[in-house]
């Protein structure tokens, strides 16, 4: 009879762990999918190096004639809004999937073009794609040969806009009016 209270009992305590700990560990997995490391010309980052900062994430590269620099401005244009100490709790991230023509340290020089609290970012063409993918992103680089290096990138435009736990908050398109995008990060600020 002992045996059996306590096989209903550890039963118990298992079904129950199983559904408390279910919602962390999905919360987990999903920050895992867009966990990344890229490079800057100031070293390595990581998306879980700005726990406890807002994050908002471009894909995009430097010679994008229109979307790139027109979503980002609209990023610096709705930072506008915000108290130095809301902006201090920010990131932005522009995530270069050109890292052939985009160097480090233009990078740092482009994002910081727009706002000090945007920091430009690439790294190898595989993690790029795997990157690009877990984010659910797409670009094509339009190269008519190897050498050609007057081609251009075919890209979605989104921002991802994260919490300060390192959750996915919001995903915007990246034409989003600067109001829009300030409300978005009202809710992570």
């Amino acid at each position: 009879m002992k045996k059996v209270i306590f096989l209903i009992s550890a039963l118990v305590i298992t079904i129950i762990s199983i559904f408390v700990a279910k919602p962390y560990v999905e919360a987990y997995q999903e920050r895992q999918k867009y966990e990344f490391t890229l490079d800057t010309i100031d070293g390595e980052i990581k998306l879980s190096d700005y726990r406890g900062k807002a994050v908002a994430i471009y894909f995009g590269f430097m010679y994008c004639p229109d979307a790139c620099p027109t979503s980002l401005a609209l990023l610096s244009e709705s930072l506008k809004d915000f108290s130095k100490e809301q902006v201090d709790a920010f990131q932005g991230i522009f995530i270069s999937v050109d890292p052939d023509r985009d160097s480090l340290k233009d990078l740092k020089e482009y994002g910081a073009y727009f706002d000090k609290s945007i920091i430009g970012t690439t790294g190898k063409k595989n993690d790029l794609k795997k990157i690009a993918k877990n984010y659910g992103t797409y670009y094509v680089l339009e190269k008519s040969s190897p050498e050609d290096k007057l081609y251009n990138v075919t890209h979605t435009s989104y921002f991802y806009i994260f919490d300060k736990q390192g959750n996915l908050s919001t995903k915007l398109r990246g034409f989003t009016s600067p109001s829009e995008i300030t409300e978005a990060l009202k809710k992570v600020l």
